[in-house]
C-alpha cells in the first residue's frame, strides 16, 4: 500500500512538472518571409509549444500600425502581411500566447519590399470628362496605384491619335489640345503601372463647343465684396470661379500694401473655388486678391485688391438676440438668460437665419444664465414675426405676440426690420394676441 501512495505521489509530481515545463517557455524557430507579389508577403514561423499568434507590423518601427491574427493554437504558424507598397522597409514583431494564456514575443524584425512582384493589372475608381471648349477638352482619372498613361482619342469610335502622361500617380488631369470645333469625340485611356500591367479605361465621349477661340482667362463672381454671410468674427470664406479650371492663390493682409498672407487652393484644378480665412481679428478690414493660373490654355488672370470687414462683438444685447462666443455653441438672448439651439434643423424650424447671428465677448456670454435647449414648438421671445399676406408686425413676449402698431414704434424700440420672421398663414406656430405697442 506505501510503495502504491509513493508511486501516486510521484506520478502527480512528475505531471505537474511536465505540465509546468510545457507552459514554462515558448520558443520561436522559423521565422521566415516568402512569397512577396501582388502588395502581400507571407510571414511563417513555429513556436516549440502549441501557440496562437498575434503580427504587428508597419513601415515605422516605433508605431507598428497594422494588425493580423488568428485564434487557432498551432506549432506551425503561417499568415498573409497585406496592403504592402513598392520600395519600402517593413517592420514586425509575433506575439504568441498559449493555451495558459502565457505570452512571448519577438524582437522586431523587419523585410524589404524592393523585389516585390507585382502580377495585378491597376483598375480605375474615376474616370471623367472635366471641362470641354471649342478646341480642347480636360479628362480627369484616377487608379488604385501610381500609372503612367496613354490616352488614345479621335471622331466617334476612330480613336487614332495619342497623347501620353508619363509620370507615375494615382491622381491625373490631362488637357488635349488642337480638337476640331462642334465635334463629336471619343477616349480610351490605357493606364500601365511600374511592372508594366496595363489596364484599359471604358470609352468616353464628349462634344467640342462651337465659337469662341479667344481662350481669355476670367475670374468672376467673387463673394464677399462687402457684409455677409461669408464673413464671421475670426473667419471669412471666399468664393470665386473660373471659366477655365485652374489653380488659385489667394493673398491677403490688413494693408493694401502688404498681402502677406497666402493659401493655395483648388490643387486638382478646378472651376468653383473657395479659400477659408481664419484667424481674424473682430472688426477689422482685410484686403485681398485672387490669382487663377495654370489653367487650360496655361492663361493667368488677376483680380485687383478687394477687400471685406470682420464682424464687430456685439456688447449691448437684448432679448430676442442670436448669439455666439469663441464656441460651436449658438444661443438665444433672453432677458438675463440665455437658451442654447441644439441643432441646425432646430435653427431653421424656428425660422431664424445665420445672417442674424453676433458674436459676443465670452466673459459677457457668462453673465448671462444658461437655462438649457431651447425647442423648434415655438419662437424665443423677443422674435419678431409677420404672416404672409399680413402688414402687422409683432414682437412675442411671455409667449405672446404682441402688434407692434407703427413704425416710429418699431424704430424707437430699436427693431431690425431685416430680422423679421416670416410665417405662412397656416403656420404650425400658434400665439394668442398680447397688448399693443404704439
Amino acid at each position: 500500500m506505501l510503495n502504491k501512495k509513493l508511486l501516486l505521489t510521484a506520478f502527480i509530481v512528475l505531471s505537474f512538472f511536465v505540465a509546468k515545463n510545457v507552459f514554462a517557455e515558448i520558443i520561436f524557430n522559423s521565422i521566415e518571409i516568402s512569397d512577396m507579389k501582388d502588395r502581400t508577403a507571407t510571414l511563417k514561423w513555429n513556436t516549440s509549444q502549441e501557440t496562437k499568434g498575434d503580427v504587428y507590423y508597419g513601415e515605422d518601427q516605433n508605431n507598428l500600425d497594422r494588425w493580423m491574427g488568428y485564434s487557432l493554437y498551432r506549432i506551425q504558424h503561417e499568415t498573409s502581411l497585406s496592403g504592402l507598397d513598392d520600395d519600402k522597409d517593413y517592420y514586425y514583431k509575433i506575439i504568441a500566447t498559449n493555451q495558459a494564456g502565457e505570452t512571448s514575443e519577438t524582437f522586431i524584425n523587419s523585410f524589404s519590399t524592393d523585389d516585390i512582384a507585382d502580377t495585378t493589372r491597376p483598375t480605375f475608381s474615376n474616370q471623367e470628362i472635366v471641362q470641354t471648349t471649342s478646341d480642347a477638352v480636360t479628362v480627369s482619372w484616377v487608379t488604385d496605384e501610381d500609372t503612367k498613361a496613354e490616352l488614345w482619342y479621335g471622331f466617334e469610335e476612330d480613336r487614332d491619335k495619342k497623347v501620353v502622361y508619363s509620370s507615375y500617380k494615382k491622381n491625373h488631369i490631362l488637357p488635349i489640345y488642337n480638337l476640331d470645333n462642334d465635334s463629336r469625340y471619343s477616349l480610351m485611356i490605357i493606364a500601365e503601372d511600374k511592372s508594366k500591367n496595363k489596364t484599359e479605361s471604358r470609352v468616353l465621349f464628349f462634344n467640342t463647343a462651337s465659337g469662341d477661340t479667344t481662350h481669355a482667362l476670367v475670374i468672376s463672381d467673387i463673394k464677399p465684396q462687402g457684409p455677409g454671410d461669408q464673413i464671421g468674427l475670426r473667419d471669412a470664406r471666399i468664393t470665386w470661379k473660373t471659366n477655365f479650371i485652374a489653380k488659385g492663390l489667394l493673398t491677403y493682409g490688413t494693408s493694401e500694401n502688404s498681402l502677406n498672407k497666402k493659401i493655395y487652393v483648388s490643387p486638382e484644378k478646378e472651376t468653383e473655388h473657395f479659400a477659408v480665412l481664419s484667424g481674424l481679428e473682430p472688426n477689422t478690414k482685410y484686403y485681398y486678391k485672387i490669382k487663377a493660373y495654370e489653367s487650360l490654355y496655361n492663361k493667368t488672370a488677376q483680380t485687383p485688391i478687394l477687400n471685406f470687414v470682420t464682424k464687430n462683438l456685439k456688447t449691448n444685447l437684448k432679448t430676442g438676440d442670436i448669439v455666439k462666443g469663441s464656441g460651436r455653441e449658438v444661443f438665444v438672448i433672453s432677458g438675463k438668460n440665455k437658451y442654447f439651439i441644439p441643432s441646425e434643423n432646430v435653427f431653421n424650424d424656428l425660422g431664424l437665419k445665420w445672417s442674424w447671428l453676433d458674436y459676443v465677448d465670452d466673459l459677457k456670454l457668462a453673465e448671462y444664465k444658461n437655462l438649457g435647449e431651447i425647442s423648434s414648438k415655438k419662437q424665443p421671445d423677443g422674435s419678431l414675426i409677420k404672416y404672409d399676406g399680413k402688414v402687422t408686425v409683432y414682437v412675442l413676449e411671455n409667449g405672446k405676440k404682441r402688434p407692434i402698431l407703427t413704425e416710429s414704434a418699431f424704430n424707437r424700440l430699436g427693431y431690425d426690420w431685416s430680422k423679421i420672421i416670416r410665417l405662412a398663414k397656416n403656420s404650425k406656430f400658434k400665439y394668442t394676441t398680447g397688448k399693443n405697442i404704439q
